[in-house]
């Protein structure tokens, strides 16, 4: 009977514990694009430019040095005595929406490497964690010049444990506009002339 009460209690207190844990199914975060109409012949894609790293002092870092450079030229940050780690913690802390940002994101909207959407109808594609990811959209039909935008997937503190925050961004496009202008006396152009 001694035996029987010691082991129901330890299958009572192992039952308890079990139902004290929380599942814990960690879906990775997203990003998705708005504003953009389901018949807009577009391609969206994604490059990370900032990634999560314990060793610094901000917890961040640039994923590597053509980014870094690329931030560095845009603010201003190019002097050759400084510790570039300490340039690029002060950036990293500092980054938000002014011109220099602004700058710095066209220029990463031609890099190489970008990866594809994964559900490109419906605007939205998985990411591989916490960061800064560059999104870039193309109008196929080449009516539209869509802004380069940046997308940042952070934590969530207010959960236990911290889960990552999804990322949604609104579109900025403009009318791609081509003007022609004929420099020439009689404003035509005649056979044979360039």
């Amino acid at each position: 009977m001694k035996l029987f009460k010691k082991v129901s209690a330890m299958m009572v207190s192992l039952l308890m514990a079990l139902a004290m844990m929380v599942p814990v199914a960690a879906a990775n975060p997203t990003i998705t694009v708005k504003n953009i109409a389901a018949d807009e012949n577009v391609t969206l894609s994604y490059l990370k430019v900032v990634k999560q790293d314990k060793t610094t002092k901000t917890g961040w870092a640039f994923v590597d040095e053509t980014v870094a450079q690329i931030f560095r030229d845009e603010y201003n940050k190019t002097d050759e005595k400084t510790d570039d780690q300490a340039v690029d913690q002060a950036i990293l802390a500092s980054l938000a929406n002014s011109a220099a940002h602004s700058k710095a994101l066209a220029r990463l909207g031609n890099l190489s490497g970008f990866t594809g959407f994964t559900n490109n109808g419906e605007r939205k594609t998985e990411v591989d964690g916490a960061g800064l990811y560059v999104v870039k959209v193309v109008d196929n039909s080449n009516k539209y010049t869509y802004n380069v935008m940046a997308a940042p997937i952070n934590f969530e503190y207010a959960n236990n444990p911290a889960t990552l925050k999804n990322a949604e961004l609104n579109v900025k496009r403009s009318e791609t506009k081509l003007t022609k202008t004929v420099n020439d006396a009689d404003g035509a152009v005649h056979n044979g002339q360039t």
